[in-house]
């Protein structure tokens, strides 16, 4: 009876101790036990905390709710958040993802990657500066500068300091209806750069051969529009394509802006990558490469070979 005893009092122990090393309380606490109980946590196996006892139930019991005290609040985002005069709110309506999200990224969790992105895009910050724990770790490739969630985002301004930038060469390749057709002051700088001397090529698609143009002109507005865009762009270089998949690509010198073709989005909601060419980098060479591809293919407006439906 005294080693039955014995056996039984040498295991209470021992389950006593695991509870202990489990929840991170009693003789054994410390960060190392911290560290286990977190984990623990965020894997859900901790069920039931304060009864320190693993259970295969599904439900699961505050201890997960508790893991961000223990995380160190993102001082930098918040005070990012604050000179961009952005609420919680406000970063959730642009992203797309519920305000106790942001609250939690606020918190110290780090976002997903596309999240991390936008949010930098949306304070002017580099997500490095952020995210300074992930200085180490290249999330991206050395090529992007930026990447807008939608084109429409991108201000005309934004445009307008690109095509300005240009020293040795601009180019736009597009559909009709991109933005040049819907702000002068983006032909006109185009314009300037070519009686600058810098070679300024414009091709667009030709709205009576692009099913994408055609969605949204008759043939009178689309033959006007591409003549009066000819027209503004001065010495400008200028082409039709008849291409049906392509990204528009808009560049200045070794700086580009690439807005992507997702089917069955809008131009204006389809994302945009802000690129610069990098030594080592293929990104930018693998995007000019198309543009000059197209450009080659393309003929000048009122050319014999034209052809018109």
């Amino acid at each position: 009876p005294q080693r039955v005893q014995a056996v039984q009092l040498v295991q209470y122990v021992c389950r006593l101790a695991a509870q202990f090393w489990l929840l991170g309380s009693g003789p054994w606490s410390g960060p190392v036990i911290e560290t286990r109980r977190i984990r623990l946590a965020e894997t859900g196996e901790l069920r039931y905390p304060t009864e320190g006892r693993l259970g295969t139930s599904l439900a699961r019991v505050g201890r997960a709710i508790g893991v961000g005290r223990h995380q160190a609040v993102n001082e930098i985002l918040c005070r990012a958040l604050l000179r961009a005069r952005l609420s919680d709110e406000d970063v959730a309506a642009r992203l797309e993802v519920d305000p106790k999200t942001v609250r939690r990224w606020l918190d110290g969790r780090v976002p997903y990657l596309r999240h991390r992105w936008a949010i930098a895009l949306l304070v002017g910050m580099d997500e490095s500066e952020l995210w300074p724990q992930l200085r180490g770790v290249r999330s991206r490739p050395g090529e992007v500068v930026a990447i807008y969630p939608r084109r429409d985002s991108v201000t005309a301004e934004t445009w307008i300091r690109l095509f300005g930038s240009a020293g040795r060469e601009v180019g736009v390749l597009a559909d009709s209806a991109f933005v040049l057709a819907e702000d002068s002051g983006l032909l006109d700088v185009l314009a300037e750069r070519a009686r600058a001397g810098v070679r300024a090529r414009v091709c667009l698609a030709d709205p009576f051969m692009s099913e994408r143009s055609a969605r949204d002109l008759d043939g009178a507005v689309a033959d006007s529009l591409v003549a009066g865009i000819r027209e503004a762009l001065g010495p400008a270089e200028f082409r039709l394509h008849r291409v049906g998949n392509y990204n528009t690509i808009c560049f200045a010198d070794d700086d580009l802006m690439v807005v992507q073709q997702v089917y069955g989005v809008p131009a204006g909601e389809a994302p945009v990558l802000r690129l610069r060419r990098a030594v080592g980098g293929e990104m930018v060479r693998a995007y000019l490469g198309s543009f000059e591809r197209i450009w080659d293919g393309a003929y000048p407006l009122g050319a014999p070979n034209e052809r018109r439906m």
